[in-house]
């Protein structure tokens, strides 16, 4: 990792590999000014053939600097720098590999090798780029100036060069200068927050505060704009000509895509029909129909490959009086099923093996009302996970929520949903309001319409800024972020004309612009269909649906009078096919539905379903059917955005892949998504052709900071800390769990060393969440090694409340016979710590961390009530819930029940002695519980611990605990130094039993985090925040950690063993969508001590925590 950082520290994830492999080769060393090659090609600069074991290799490395791999790619840049000594572009890119390697001596190293292509080759910009880059991480911004202010002279379309150049400027207090320069880095590069940002600071320094604060205002809009960027000094962000670039050229030209975009159509079926959906509604993996007829009878139509069978005994075929159908999978048990909307009482079927159908509208509680439902949608509506059911009515709308226990709840009534009273016609569910939930706009027949914003746990309130949209006469609607900005709009078709809405600069919605057509009718679908990257629009007419671009303007009519049409995606290379029934009034025998395919005027496509979970043995947090999810596509230059509601008017919501043309891209680069559950990923190089599966990664977005200490050669995981302080976490409907602010750990002196008299440790934060750390102590222990010593830690939850104390002892028993629920023998389980724990129950699948009930007996030689003071030693770990899952837990009715202790008596009955007296408060640890002897049964020699949450016992004993003994001495060690810093990602493996390992060793600049929004500490010394408890906090993100070093002492006495005490206090708070205020730092916490001094914590906040950060 790079050493130091300056002033702009706001991540957001930005170009993992800025590289596009088409397949072409270019002549390396002639790409122009701007991407840092000379056009001027020097006769030194001797650019080898274009071998394919050449590009190869060089390919090869490329990937693995994008992957953060730097080592492995220096090992290949410079086999290839050494077999071809002259080619000044290779010697560019081991330079690159060698200052992101940062190995001892790698600084001097990329220093002499650019001054050497330089010096070489005069006009090549990309060196003196990298060099300036070197000069400034080093703390030379004088020299570094020099370099910048080169390449941002010659080069005027780079604005990170300017941006770097105003940097430059402002740490030399120079600041008008820097300001202007800002200024010119956003007019080069509008997208580059960070020029925004030092904008800001710079009008700051220089008191100009009502020009400060519309900087500050201008960055912080830029936030969720996929195409917003910063630099920062990482790879990928540190601007483009800090990056190696594959031997292959990049086609970012607009691709070249003319009507017609469908082919002659083909007939499917001859019945007369109306609505159609498309849904792999018998599992073999192809996309079959679901046709409403004109008769008022359903056709279920199963695709055989080369044409489409009716199912004619098909359960979903007889039931009567349909409108439209809804697909989605309900159980998330990966198979499809479906809600039919009716006129009268409407039918949810569940599919339990493959097109094998049951009819569950009775014991789901989701049949409705005995009115006509003529739309709806399905969704996460409350984001715990499963798929929830809105019902667009002619009538009281409904809206039913999943309890994932094959139940649901009607809320429309008592939350505000129920509409106006009067009919309904369409639903829009979409992020309207920017917040990562799903927001609801209900189109009635007849305006005001409705729209709802969520503010989850079931509250609803009417959307602020929409009165102009509400009361337009309009007839259709979806909504989209066509200019892949970040922010949705409206699109739909109003008085016959096709019209945009969109948030004006005080957040009202008004319409933008629109069509110049008038006879324009539903639906409206939403979907490139060119093949260009952008989204165009399917309007319904009466000569057949019309294709627009963003532009609003006609671009190709499919001349086909229609009933209806849809889409459908079945993974072409050349995009989406069109299915269109027929309206001909004239002779209802001609009336038919036919597909047109894809034309071969159309760019090519990649095509890709979502799904929350990967295998039924993975449990999840986001629904199996991969709705709501929110994503960016990068292709070369080009951006498109996308969600995976519902993409048309409707009624009715098929399930079936999600298309998005490349342009004249020749692959897509990368995909960001964003979860259901919030949970952000980035997926690379998504391949062309067939479809493909993208699975949410289940990996640890949250938990509590990670603890690192010097064992003598390395920084050693040793586990986490504070997760008894979590802020804000969600327990049911609204409850917060009561966070408790500090925490104490044992470590050993063999695991523990001292570094040139100091003793170090390291505590980050590897996951999307904050650290509040407000004081760390440490105390030595040297106690005889006739004794051993645990701490009273755990985390406590009906039970007395431990005190963080030392407990000594001597005595120490270990079960002599230990079985698990089913009968097995664990004892060899329990009886060392050595990482293999006893199996829980199986896992509910349905919420993270919880398992069916299960238990550990052990038997003991000695009766356990005979001892002074017995005290139960545990090693283990657990896999904590998130807020998300204990809110969807407590809709089903489903608790986690932390471990029970029971003690057989002389009966061999069971008593209770201590119920959900709590567990290991995370990874890996030691933990500890106080057995009260009055509780126990007479002559206790077998114990029983039972619970349904996913714990791991390791080591269980019981020890006589008493007061210290003679001979043991404690040591208070200074804290001297602590400083916060950037020290990437450590590497998290998932080892068996689902135990987290993290090695410091491997870390990665980047990851899929944000940040929650607020101020941190700066990095470097931040001392004074840490000595003592008074609530002043060292605040640090993802990515970040607190480096401590303490006063070592001298060694422990002949025939004593060293323990150090650490004491922690401060909190933790991740960013759940059910998190308390989980999107920001604020409220800050803050100590009950009566000692606490504001007047000093805010003193020391203002001097400290001035490190903005916000999002990616």
């Amino acid at each position: 990792m790079l050493r130091r950082f300056f002033l702009i520290r706001v991540p957001v994830r930005t170009l993992l590999l800025c590289v596009s492999l088409a397949a072409l080769p270019m002549v390396v060393g002639c790409q122009g000014c701007s991407s840092g090659r000379s056009t001027k090609v020097e006769p030194v600069n001797s650019i080898p053939e274009m071998t394919e074991d050449l590009v190869r290799q060089h390919n090869r490395a490329v990937a693995l600097m994008g992957q953060f791999d730097y080592s492995a790619a220096h090992q290949i840049f410079h086999k290839l720098a050494s077999h071809y000594p002259n080619w000044l572009d290779i010697k560019a890119d081991l330079a690159i590999a060698t200052l992101n390697r940062r190995e001892q001596g790698d600084d001097a190293e990329a220093a002499r090798l650019l001054e050497e292509v330089f010096t070489q080759a005069p006009d090549y910009l990309k060196a003196y780029y990298c060099r300036g880059i070197l000069y400034l991480d080093n703390g030379d911004p004088e020299k570094a100036l020099e370099m910048f202010s080169k390449v941002s002279d010659k080069d005027p379309t780079d604005g990170y060069a300017t941006y770097y150049t105003g940097q430059c400027l402002a740490e030399l207090s120079r600041l008008e200068e820097a300001l202007e320069k800002f200024q010119l880095a956003m007019e080069r590069d509008p997208y580059l927050r960070s020029a925004y940002y030092g904008a800001f600071q710079a009008m700051l320094r220089l008191g100009r505060m009502d020009e400060a604060t519309e900087y500050r205002e201008a960055f912080q809009k830029l936030e969720g704009n996929p195409q917003a960027r910063l630099a920062e000094i990482k790879y990928t962000r540190m601007g483009p000509k800090a990056e190696v670039h594959s031997l292959v050229a990049t086609a970012d030209d607009p691709a070249d895509v003319k009507p017609p975009f469908f082919g002659s159509p083909t007939r499917i079926s001859q019945i007369r029909g109306g609505n159609v959906t498309a849904c792999d509604i018998d599992q073999d993996g192809q996309l079959d129909l679901f046709l409403v007829r004109a008769d008022g009878k359903n056709s279920v139509l199963l695709n055989k490959g080369t044409e489409y069978i009716e199912a004619n005994d098909h359960p979903l075929s007889q039931v009567a009086n349909v409108n439209t159908v809804l697909w989605g999978d309900i159980d998330n048990d990966g198979l499809v099923d479906a809600y039919l909307l009716c006129q009268g009482p409407n039918h949810l079927f569940r599919q339990t093996a493959a097109n094998q159908w049951q009819d569950i509208t009775q014991t789901s509680g989701t049949a409705g009302a005995d009115i006509n439902s003529v739309d709806g949608a399905i969704f996460d509506a409350d984001h715990d996970g499963d798929l929830d059911i809105f019902v667009v009515n002619q009538g009281d709308n409904q809206l039913f929520n999943n309890n994932l226990d094959g139940t649901f709840r009607s809320l429309a009534a008592e939350y505000s949903l129920t509409g106006n009273g009067q009919s309904s016609r369409s639903v829009v569910v979409a992020d309207l309001d920017r917040d990562r939930d799903a927001d609801i706009l209900v189109i009635n027949d007849k305006p005001p319409h409705q729209a709802y914003f969520n503010d989850r746990l079931w509250s609803y309130r009417p959307a602020e800024g929409w009165d102009k949209v509400l009361a337009s006469s309009i007839d259709c609607a979806v909504a989209v972020d066509g200019d892949a900005d970040g922010r949705l709009e409206l699109v739909g078709v109003a008085n016959g004309s096709l019209v945009r809405w969109k948030p004006d600069e005080n957040g009202q919605w008004i319409t933008s612009d629109s069509s110049e057509d008038t006879d324009l009718t539903a639906p409206i679908l939403a979907a490139d269909v060119s093949g260009d990257g952008q989204i165009e629009f399917l309007v319904g007419s009466a000569g057949g649906p019309i294709v627009f671009n963003q532009q609003l303007k006609a671009i190709d009519k499919i001349a086909i009078p229609a009933n209806h049409f849809a889409l459908l995606v079945t993974g072409d290379e050349k995009g989406p096919s069109l299915l269109v029934q027929t309206d001909a009034s004239a002779d209802e025998d001609a009336d038919s539905l036919v597909q047109l395919p894809p034309s071969a005027n159309r760019a090519r496509f990649v095509t890709m379903t979502f799904s929350g979970k990967e295998d039924r043995g993975e449990q999840m947090r986001s629904n199996r059917s991969g709705i709501g999810v929110d994503g960016a596509v990068r292709m070369g230059a080009l951006w498109s955005a996308f969600h995976t509601y519902r993409n048309s008017s409707g009624p009715g919501q098929s399930l079936q892949p999600w298309a998005v043309g490349l342009g004249s891209a020749g692959q897509l680069d990368y995909v960001r998504l964003t979860w259901p559950d919030g949970v952000f990923q980035t997926e690379l190089n998504v391949p062309i052709g067939g479809t493909q599966s993208i699975v949410e990664t289940q990996r640890q977005v949250a938990s509590c900071p990670v603890v690192f200490c010097w064992n003598g050669e390395e920084f050693e995981f040793v586990t986490d800390v504070l997760g008894v302080g979590g802020i804000g976490f969600n327990v049911a409907d609204g409850q917060y769990g009561e966070p408790r602010p500090w925490e104490n750990l044992l470590l050993s002196g063999e695991r523990w060393k001292a570094r040139d008299g100091k003793l170090e440790l390291r505590i980050g934060e590897p996951m999307e969440e904050a650290m509040y750390l407000d004081a760390v102590r440490l105390t030595a222990l040297d106690v005889p090694d006739s004794y051993g010593v645990v701490l009273d830690e755990r985390f406590a939850i009906e039970s007395v409340a431990p005190t963080g104390e030392a407990w000594f002892y001597k005595s120490e028993l270990q079960p002599i016979a230990a079985v698990d629920h089913t009968g097995h023998d664990v004892l060899k389980q329990i009886a060392e710590v050595d990482l293999v724990a006893v199996e829980p129950a199986e896992v509910d699948r349905r919420f993270l961390g919880r398992t069916g009930f299960h238990s550990v007996t052990l038997t003991f030689e000695q009766p356990l009530d005979q001892l002074q003071r017995p005290v139960l030693v545990f090693d283990g770990w657990i896999e904590y819930p998130y807020s998300q899952t204990m809110f969807a837990a407590w809709q089903a009715n489903a608790s986690f029940d932390a471990p029970t202790l029971e003690a057989a008596d002389k009966n061999g009955e069971w008593q209770t002695v201590v119920a959900n007296f709590g567990y290991m408060a995370g990874m890996p640890r030691r933990s500890a519980f106080p057995l009260d002897v009055a509780a126990l049964p007479k002559n206790t020699v077998r114990l029983r611990l039972s619970c349904n949450v996913e714990l791991y016992w390791d080591r269980i004993a019981v020890v006589d605990a008493q007061p210290a003994p003679d001979g043991v001495t404690r040591t208070s060690l200074p804290l001297c130094s602590a400083v916060v810093a950037e020290s990437g990602f450590a590497k998290r493996t998932t080892l068996p039993q689902r135990r987290p390992f993290y090695d410091y060793s491997q870390r990665s600049p980047l990851w899929d985090t944000r940040h929650l929004t607020g101020l941190y500490t700066a990095f470097g010394p931040s001392l004074p925040l840490v000595e003592q408890a008074d609530s002043a906090l060292a605040i640090i993100g993802p990515g970040e950690e607190i480096q401590l070093q303490f006063d070592a002492t001298d060694p422990p006495p002949t025939g004593s063993n060293r323990y150090y005490l650490l004491e922690f206090e401060g909190w933790c708070k991740d960013k759940d969508l059910y998190t308390k205020d989980g999107d920001t730092l604020k409220p800050l916490p803050r100590q009950a001590s009566a000692s606490f001094d504001p007047v000093r914590t805010e003193s020391l906040h203002r001097q400290f925590n001035t490190r903005y950060r916000s999002g990616f």
